[in-house]
């Protein structure tokens, strides 16, 4: 989730959202990668894990995770995730499937 503003630019908003996937999100270990849902419940985001097992910062706001929408799950990364966050995400509704 890498933007083109400065941490004094960034949107209200855009801060809040990074904010919260930072604070709710799980380790996903067999898919090398931290996962959030958005306060709606709505859409899924991961940050990779580095091979030093940390979160990997984003680069343009490294107070925040490297955070990416999720938009072509494999269906065992969604059985995860449902079963983590109590959701039932299906592949055939994200529009990279």
């Amino acid at each position: 989730m890498n933007t083109q503003h400065t941490v004094e630019e960034m949107p209200a908003e855009l801060d809040r959202l990074l904010t919260y996937l930072d604070k709710t999100c799980v380790r996903v270990q067999e898919f090398g990668c931290f996962a959030a849902l958005s306060e709606d419940k709505a859409t899924i985001f991961t940050c990779a894990i580095n091979v030093n097992g940390f979160r990997e910062r984003d680069p343009d706001h490294p107070q925040y995770m490297n955070w990416n929408e999720v938009t072509a799950p494999e269906p065992e990364f969604l059985d995860q995730v449902n079963a983590r966050f109590g959701t039932s995400f299906r592949s055939e509704s994200f529009p990279g499937r």
